[in-house]
């Protein structure tokens, strides 16, 4: 059995909903830092939250294909702060029930739960938890409308494919992504390699992280010995652009399938 003290740390860097990659990191042996990089903040204007809700609402007496597409827990959560949570469930209800066309589709099981807890049924998810995946997913159905609530910086990948692929996509910001100011103090740290290895599961966590490094004058160049280990492909594309050394993509990106590569990874180099 390894101790915490025989290896380095392992760096969690997300928003929030760290505490399961940290319990699974602990299970095996190995001790995690909590310090985000970014925060996720309600958008200040709900214009965008009230036209997709409307939208759900109209989507009740359409014979049109339409589906609710949640690509994050983040986005579903601050649309229900924005137009109420009773409000936006009670619209999602009455449309299910009026329209059979209207349908429901989540990048992953924390996303759907989200959902579910709104009044959706019927969830419908990609096997594996990524946004291309749920966009191949839809892609196979016929072309309707997709209501999508986003991120200032959430990535383009479902609703660009869809509109490629002639859908009606509706998008609208419902929250903002913000690096943390000033720099986290884990970057001293990282700089210093007391980290064995550093978790992103965003391109946003990647490019807060750089600009930490920026911020103090030094590049990914000077932390090229600091393993980094990323939750999907888009963003351990995001990291290898960066600059970033990549040293493990799970297959899946739950928290027990980061764990398990870290395990393996600082297993393999201890």
């Amino acid at each position: 059995q390894r101790r915490h003290h025989m290896t380095k740390p392992v760096l969690l860097t997300r928003a929030e909903g760290n505490d399961g990659d940290a319990a699974a990191l602990q299970a095996r042996g190995l001790l995690p830092v909590i310090d985000p990089y970014i925060e996720i903040v309600t958008a200040g204007d709900a214009s965008d939250a009230l036209r997709l809700r409307a939208l759900l609402s109209a989507a009740g007496s359409s014979t049109q294909p339409t589906w609710l597409v949640a690509t994050s827990a983040n986005a579903l959560r601050c649309w229900a702060e924005l137009v109420g949570f009773d409000v936006l469930a009670a619209a999602l209800t009455a449309a299910a029930a009026a329209s059979p066309s209207l349908r429901f589709a989540a990048v992953g099981p924390a996303t759907a739960d989200a959902l579910a807890q709104l009044g959706a049924h019927d969830v419908v998810l990609p096997e594996t938890a990524s946004a291309r995946s749920l966009a191949e997913l839809l892609m196979n159905e016929p072309a309707g409308d997709a209501i999508i609530p986003g991120g200032s910086r959430a990535l383009g990948t479902v609703p660009e494919k869809l509109a490629a692929a002639g859908w009606s996509v509706h998008t609208g910001v419902v929250y903002e992504t913000r690096a943390v100011h000033p720099v986290p103090a884990s970057m001293a740290s990282s700089i210093a390699s007391d980290f064995s290895a550093v978790v992103f599961r965003s391109p946003s966590s990647v490019h807060a992280f750089v600009d930490g490094l920026t911020s103090v004058g030094l590049s990914p160049a000077d932390v090229t010995q600091l393993p980094t280990i990323c939750a999907g492909q888009t963003t351990a594309q995001a990291a290898e652009d960066a600059g970033l050394s990549v040293a493990s993509v799970p297959s899946r990106p739950s928290a027990d399938a980061i764990a398990d590569a870290a395990a393996h990874l600082l297993h393999g180099i201890s």
